[in-house]
């Protein structure tokens, strides 16, 4: 029986997908694993490909805004792997995902950005399309 859900993006449904491998030394190349995003399965959920769309906006939204990756730990006080990790489409490890840190990056309107960052509130309009994307895939009932 076939698995239930959206082909992945990452591998385009193949399960498979190309991987750099560093072997140790200055070796180093190329070779085909198991998609990590899907492992191997070649699909995805529903509410995974909203993640994934969601954390993807979030980055285009730090990006619009002239924000760089240290600039946006600074403000939402993750570390530069954590944060990586939700433009990712995964959690942090304190659970809060892109709908969380949007806010945090933006800014909220009359708040004073933080010292010595540079002024943002533009470019989050996918993010907030994605977040509700999201919110609509996790409760069927929505809307």
């Amino acid at each position: 029986m076939a698995a239930a859900g959206e082909p992945c993006p990452r591998c385009g449904g193949q399960g498979r997908t190309l991987a750099l491998v560093n072997r140790g030394g200055g070796r180093g190349g190329s070779e085909i694993r198991d998609c990590a995003t899907c492992a191997g399965v070649g699909v995805i959920s529903a509410v995974e490909v909203a993640r994934l769309r969601a954390g993807a906006a979030l980055r285009e939204g730090r990006v619009a805004a002239g924000l760089t990756l240290s600039e946006a730990t600074a403000r939402t006080g993750l570390g530069p792997a954590d944060y990586s990790a939700v433009e990712r489409g995964r959690p942090a490890p304190d659970g809060r995902g892109p709908g969380d840190l949007a806010p945090l990056l933006a800014g909220v309107p009359g708040e004073r950005d933080l010292p010595g960052l540079p002024p943002v509130g533009r470019g989050w309009g996918a993010l907030a399309r994605a977040i509700g994307s999201m919110h609509q895939e996790e409760d069927p009932t929505h809307g």
